[in-house]
């Protein structure tokens, strides 16, 4: 996780990017998710947030991973 902290890898912020006079419109399936979520939070709240924060350590590096697996060249002839 300190090795996360200090590295060049991007992680979502959540803060949005949509521009536009609907950007800050909340769709129903976020509704929904959220509604879910603190559902299941509540139900267990130690497993569902270790594996909300598992989830959310790993999406970095799997996204840093996603875009250079997608940015490498093609190697054909």
């Amino acid at each position: 996780a300190g090795l996360l902290m200090v590295s060049r890898i991007r992680f979502w912020s959540f803060k949005g990017g949509d521009k536009g006079p609907r950007a800050d419109r909340v769709r129903f399936l976020q509704l929904a998710v959220v509604a879910m979520v603190l559902a299941v939070v509540f139900i267990d709240p130690p497993h569902t947030l270790l594996a909300i924060g598992v989830v959310y350590a790993l999406s970095g590096p799997a996204l840093w991973l996603w875009r250079r697996v997608r940015k490498a060249p093609e190697s054909g002839a």
